[in-house]
């Protein structure tokens, strides 16, 4: 199945993962690496991941309006 969750972050808040932060080197090489982290771990999660999670704390309890 197809990563969906990036793409629900980027229609929602645009790409989160864009480094406009700043030029100064150390922090741009920091930034590169943690928007990296950051875009690689949402393009893991499915929609079926997310419906897992949804479906655990219903199951667990854990669910409020």
């Amino acid at each position: 199945m197809e990563s969906i969750a990036y793409e629900i972050v980027c229609v929602a808040d645009g790409d989160i993962t864009k480094n406009n932060i700043t030029n100064d080197n150390w922090s741009k090489r920091f930034f590169d690496g943690f928007n990296s982290s950051i875009r690689n771990y949402l393009k893991s999660i499915t929609l079926s991941d997310l419906i897992s999670y949804y479906e655990e704390e219903i199951f667990a309890g854990d669910y409020s309006i």
